[in-house]
């Protein structure tokens, strides 16, 4: 009895001693920070193995603290989250014209719902598809329908005052290749100068080019260059029948300074027009290529009532896009996914199929009042519904069609479809913006569409998409007091979390059942992404998925590490110094202990 007694005063005594956390920093990341004039109350860490409760070092960790781009692990791991790994962005075109003998007698409109990876390579697929359907010359306007975000606001120059740089390019639901112009500078040895390249071509940019090619390193290559930009926005029209471009959206880049030889081929990417002038170019360039012509204006405006869709366009899925936010910490892309969490339905998210009979109550309560027609359940699945998959890019049933023409296989009953007699064709119209109904049905069957497509009608704002993180935090007992999100990007400097709040969401993510896209989505050290050139040549090379952040005053990074025996762990290492750009030895320091030493 005295032995029992005895053992188990001391497991209760020791217990707590098994899950002593350090707070002191090892002492080759202490040497790093000293090395780089980084005081060590200017650094917050955590280390946390996924299998265990409690921290295995924390210094300073409950610091709220700005994380610059390891934001973007929070708004990855909410969207995988809330939306799915397969989850898929739409950008729908219609027409309010016909088509007759390849020309389009009317207006194309391209309705945008914040694809983040609508590039160059995609927009061209866009137009392609809309060249195989039969069209060549677009008589009408092209109108851009950008409405599913709440316009933007923000000064592009706000940030560093660097208002072309494409890392403050604005979000929209409507964004064609990030408004992005591509200027790659090739080296030729044998005349000694820098031949610079411009990808796309945007009919309004004069560029000189006075570069001189020179010997020696790389290095920031960048500062080694300037340019001058001159670039306004106003009133924007253009067409291919004679209308002419407004003079104060021309764009001129003027490049002065030196550029290495041993730089190879970089890319400068600069933003310099609006949104619509810019789609406007792109469009018309690549329209022309595929033989087409548009012979309006282009505009923004809003979808028209009376529209029909001709198709939809689909995004790579989440799980790809979260790759391309993380790998190379894209600033633009981040801001996309974080609206579109603020554009979703509220709490309760009614499921595909409540949309689906909210769809058919209202349209239905809209047959018995004001028309006879038959109910919408004798109607085709494919024409009764708009299509429940985001990006079917299928075109649907003309705009048009009778009772009659509906293939009688394709009725759900099986059954011969009614005489086409029995209701005037005018009665109903089935139209691939949502199947077949009374005109007077619209406003109902949307309402049910843009639930089955889990989105809300009311515009998306950061204030939304915030709100939308943190009760989904709420909803897994994460509760983070100190986090401030502005546009879950990082590109901020009033964003905060801490490092054992961080932590504790990696550890989360590692649980969840979308672990394998979240992690895959992280840069992995000495090979691929902003970790590329990190931990080469050591131990830890490849056994670690970190996200790193730098601003100005600011270095970070956040994820993973596995140790020699196979246990994994979050880390968090968070500095906010003037020095801070000098942290990555210690930053490194920290990955090469926590992979020996546990």
């Amino acid at each position: 009895m005295t032995k029992f007694l005895i053992f188990s005063i001391c497991f209760f005594l020791c217990a707590p001693l098994a899950h002593a956390t350090k707070t002191a920093l090892p002492a080759p990341v202490a040497n790093a920070l000293k090395q780089a004039n980084i005081p060590a109350t200017a650094v917050s860490v955590c280390v946390h193995a996924v299998n265990k409760p409690h921290p295995s070092l924390a210094h300073n960790a409950d610091s709220s603290m700005n994380p610059a781009s390891v934001m973007k692990l929070v708004t990855a791991y909410a969207a995988l989250d809330l939306l799915g790994p397969a989850y898929t962005w739409t950008t729908e075109i219609y027409t309010d014209g016909k088509i007759e003998n390849e020309m389009l007698d009317g207006n194309l409109i391209l309705k945008g719902y914040g694809d983040p990876k609508l590039n160059h390579e995609n927009f061209w697929k866009l137009l392609r598809r809309l060249r195989q359907m039969g069209v060549r010359d677009i008589k009408g306007d092209l109108v851009l329908d950008g409405s599913h975000f709440s316009p933007a606001i923000s000064d592009p120059a706000a940030f560093d005052r660097k208002p072309h740089r494409a890392y403050n390019v604005s979000p929209e639901a409507l964004l064609v290749n990030h408004k992005i112009v591509a200027l790659q500078f090739v080296p030729q040895a044998e005349t000694g100068s820098v031949r610079v390249l411009v990808d796309p071509v945007p009919e309004t940019l004069k560029l000189t080019n006075n570069l001189k090619l020179t010997d020696g390193k790389c290095g920031e290559w960048r500062d080694a260059l300037q340019a001058d930009i001159v670039a306004t926005n106003g009133a924007f029209n253009n067409s291919d029948n004679g209308g002419k471009k407004s003079a104060d959206h021309s764009a001129s880049v003027t490049l002065n300074g030196s550029y290495a030889a041993a730089c190879g081929e970089k890319s400068l990417l600069l933003s310099l027009h609006d949104n619509t002038a810019y789609t406007d170019t792109l469009f018309r360039n690549l329209w022309r290529e595929q033989g087409g012509a548009l012979h309006g204006k282009t505009r923004s405006g809003k979808l028209p009532e009376a529209a029909r869709l001709l198709f939809r366009h689909e995004s790579p899925p989440l799980g790809e896009i979260v790759r391309d936010i993380n790998k190379y910490s894209n600033n633009i892309m981040a801001r996309q996914v974080f609206l579109t969490l603020g554009a979703a339905p509220p709490t309760p998210v009614l499921s595909p199929a409540s949309g689906r009979e909210l769809e058919r109550g209202k349209a239905e309560e809209h047959r018995r009042k004001n028309v006879d027609q038959p109910p919408i359940d004798s109607l085709p699945l494919s024409l009764a519904l708009s299509p429940p998959g985001r990006g079917d890019t299928s075109v649907l049933s003309p705009p048009d069609v009778a009772l009659s023409d509906v293939p009688s296989k394709h009725w759900l009953s099986g059954k011969e479809p009614p005489q086409a007699t029995a209701y005037p064709a005018n009665a109903v119209r089935c139209t691939a913006f949502v199947g077949c109904r009374h005109e007077r049905d619209r406003e109902a069957v949307a309402s049910g569409r843009a639930l089955e497509r889990g989105q809300s009608n009311t515009p998306a704002t950061e204030a939304l998409a915030s709100t939308a993180v943190k009760n989904w935090l709420s909803t897994k007992k994460l509760n983070f007091p100190e986090l401030v999100l502005e546009n879950g990007s990082g590109l901020s400097r009033i964003e905060r979390i801490s490092a054992r709040h961080l932590g504790l969401l990696l550890n989360d993510a590692f649980r969840s059942a979308v672990m394998p896209e979240f992690i895959a989505s992280l840069p992995i050290a000495a090979a691929d992404g902003t970790m590329k050139k990190r931990l080469a040549d050591t131990p830890a090379a490849r056994q670690a998925h970190i996200k790193t952040g730098y601003l100005e005053g600011v270095k970070t990074l956040g994820g993973y590490v596995r140790d020699k025996n196979g246990e994994r762990h979050s880390v968090v290492f968070f500095i906010s110094h003037p020095n801070a750009a000098n942290g990555d030895a210690a930053m490194d320091a920290l990955l090469e202990w926590v992979y020996n030493s546990q």
